[in-house]
């Protein structure tokens, strides 16, 4: 599964629960740039309660030179603050 494919699952998932917006997510999960970036290199941080640990890490391998990159994070956050 590409990164792509498991972020439009995750979007899907969002859009059903009608809280696709980056507003709707910061009150939910209190995110802030940092959290974001650190959420995004380390998926297992801090995981919500009744959510299993584990399962972004073993998808996000094949991407982990990219994320290597501040160039790619700043983008990959600067896309979830986009969604309105």
């Amino acid at each position: 599964m590409t990164f792509d494919e498991i972020l439009e699952q995750v979007l899907d998932i969002l859009r059903r629960r009608g809280r696709v917006s980056y507003r709707a997510l910061k009150r939910q999960f209190d995110l802030d740039d940092a959290y974001l970036a650190e959420s995004i290199h380390n998926p297992d941080a801090k995981v919500v309660k009744g959510f299993p640990k584990g399962v972004m890490g073993p998808s996000i391998q094949a991407f982990q030179a990219d994320l290597a990159k501040p160039e790619t994070i700043d983008a990959l956050i600067a896309y979830i603050k986009s969604l309105q």
